[in-house]
């Protein structure tokens, strides 16, 4: 698994956050510790990209569809990084990971 606090992939010179790739970062409820959300093209007219959560009692609930100066394709991590507060959750960007691939990938019948 690759996973880099927000602040730290974005010093490495990542500009843009795909669609697939997931967030993690501090949550509480319902027993839950952290919260996982998958960057998607939500397909809005006048929007960016939203964010879906993938883990706990909110799992497949699109959390936010983010506005259109943050990426139409991709986020921009520039913005992430100065919007995560704002738009997401409210947690210390120490806290929030990106996480861009979790395992490879295999064909279970090969």
């Amino acid at each position: 698994m690759n996973k880099q606090t927000l602040s730290h992939y974005y010093q490495s010179g990542n500009l843009h956050v795909s669609k697939g790739t997931i967030i993690r970062y501090p949550f509480e409820y319902r027993g839950e510790i952290w919260r996982n959300v998958m960057v998607y093209d939500c397909a809005l007219e006048g929007q960016g990209m939203g964010l879906v959560v993938i883990t706990g009692y909110y799992a497949g609930t699109p959390t936010v569809y983010l506005p259109e100066e943050s990426g139409k394709r991709s986020i921009s991590t520039n913005w992430l990084v100065n919007n995560f507060t704002k738009w997401v959750e409210d947690a210390p960007l120490e806290q929030v990971f990106i996480i861009e691939k979790i395992m490879e990938t295999e064909d279970p019948f090969s």
